[in-house]
């Protein structure tokens, strides 16, 4: 069977094709040569700040990528907010969605010598419910993907709110995609049903579909992930990504594509860089196998810079501070 390619509403050349919902959050990086001992002091060798979050981070690169893409997210009306509208709209995106509450929220990462990052993580306004606004519901019906981050589900106001856009972009021929996040083991049984009875297509890395499955072995994970959604795109950093497909999507199968060697320098953003290569290649009507290829390739040149977001220029070199 040939791909089949997300119709979206009956308006589809206004607008983004991608509305992605999730957290926009400042992120703080900092580099040292070790992480510190609990009461220990290190150095900061190196600093950089710009819009994070994992939603934003795949809704920035398709935005870069050449997707016209939307994002829906809760920022304050503070200067930290007035940051990040201002490069999310420098980048691309389409902002008519967005939601205000009070403080921004913002994240701090500790990147060590070996490139593994520690997070600590202040949502503020990205923690409140969102709201079906007007603009929302009527894009929602006319884009042909909808992004979801999986940190909606750990918050059931916030979780009943995903599962509702989703439906009303499936009724209107629209696909759903889901990056389960880490703290996918967090969501109730009940809330996790719900939200990949309305997903079609999955974004877990190895650790999310165990939590997700119980299942660590990729063969008999997928199996398990594709007995719940159609489309299950599974990330194994180093060992590359799978990907398993059942149903009416696209032609049925498995297929692994092994990463690229390169010398990662930072890992922020990886899974996030993957999520907007495979669904851009998703979205241009490639092979199954291409959608693997170009998430894989993206997560590369994520991985071997420092920031999240795998584009040149698109970090602040210098941060004043937190808040």
């Amino acid at each position: 069977m040939g791909l089949k390619t997300p119709s979206g509403g009956m308006n589809k050349t206004v607008g983004p094709e991608v509305l992605a919902i999730g957290d926009v959050l400042m992120d703080y990086q900092y580099w040292v040569d070790r992480f510190p001992q609990r009461g220990g002091d290190v150095k900061i060798l190196m600093s950089s700040c710009s819009p994070g979050g994992s939603a934003a981070n795949t809704a920035f690169s398709l935005a870069l990528l050449g997707i016209r893409c939307g994002f829906c997210g809760r920022i304050g009306k503070d200067a930290a907010g007035r940051r990040v509208e201002e490069r999310m709209r420098n980048a691309g995106l389409d902002l008519s969605c967005m939601q205000y509450g009070d403080d921004t929220g913002y994240t701090v990462t500790i990147i060590d010598d070996r490139s593994e990052r520690t997070m600590l993580s202040f949502r503020g306004a990205a923690g409140e419910p969102l709201e079906l606004t007007a603009a929302l519901r009527q894009t929602l019906q006319t884009v042909r993907v909808l992004l979801l981050s999986g940190y909606l589900l750990a918050d059931a106001a916030q979780a009943r709110f995903a599962v509702e856009a989703a439906g009303m972009t499936r009724r209107a021929g629209g696909l759903v995609a889901l990056d389960a996040s880490p703290n996918i083991e967090n969501v109730p049984p009940d809330i996790l049903r719900e939200a990949l009875a309305v997903t079609d297509i999955l974004l877990p890395n190895r650790r999310e579909m165990q939590a997700i499955t119980g299942v660590w072995e990729t063969g008999a994970g997928l199996d398990a992930l594709l007995r719940r959604v159609p489309i299950a795109a599974l990330k194994l950093g180093a060992e590359g990504s799978a990907l398993g497909i059942r149903g009416e999507y696209a032609e049925t199968g498995r297929w692994h594509i092994p990463a690229a060697e390169v010398t990662p320098l930072d890992t922020t953003g990886a899974g996030d860089a993957f999520n907007a290569g495979f669904l851009a290649s998703y979205l241009r009507g490639e092979k199954p196998e291409d959608w693997l290829r170009a998430g894989n390739a993206l997560a590369a040149r994520a991985i071997s810079q420092k920031g999240a977001v795998p584009f040149d220029g698109m970090e602040e070199k210098v941060c004043a501070g937190v808040g």
